[in-house]
């Protein structure tokens, strides 16, 4: 589903730190529904089909709010849902030799791909972190711009 809302929109994939894919799930329900119901966001090491386009795109200028397709958290669980997007907050990670993000809620709750290299829906929980800082390899992301 694209996303109109926000500036500077562009097409990505995203993949979690391990090379897995995020794609839509099965959707919970009937999909003759208005709206239709929430498709869960799972991590894939071989995605259904081709790996899912995300829109992404700046709340306002100069924000480091963005909107991704219509994305909401719902339950610790990432779903995309046709209802007001959620706003998310993504921060570039310095990971040598690679480019990653955590994406996180406003109030740092982290989006997290299930651990051990499985399959399953994205979560969205707060870390618990220990020192020295360091995020956890599973709540980082590759975010792959995508041609028009």
């Amino acid at each position: 589903m694209s996303n109109n809302l926000g500036v500077n929109v562009a097409p990505y994939t995203i993949r979690a730190f391990d090379g897995r894919v995020l794609a839509y799930g099965p959707a919970d329900g009937d999909n003759n529904t208005i709206p239709p119901p929430p498709r869960p966001v799972f991590a894939y090491r071989s995605p259904p089909s081709q790996p899912e386009r995300f829109s992404i795109g700046q709340v306002e200028q100069d924000r480091n709010r963005y909107y991704i397709n219509y994305l909401i958290e719902r339950n610790n669980l990432l779903y995309d849902q046709v209802t007001a997007p959620q706003q998310w907050v993504i921060i570039f990670v310095p990971v040598p030799g690679r480019v990653v993000f955590v994406i996180q809620t406003e109030d740092e709750r982290l989006w997290l791909a299930p651990r051990d290299d499985q399959d399953g829906q994205i979560r969205v929980e707060r870390v618990v972190y220990e020192e020295p800082f360091r995020y956890p390899d599973n709540a980082l992301f590759e975010l792959s711009p995508l041609l028009n």
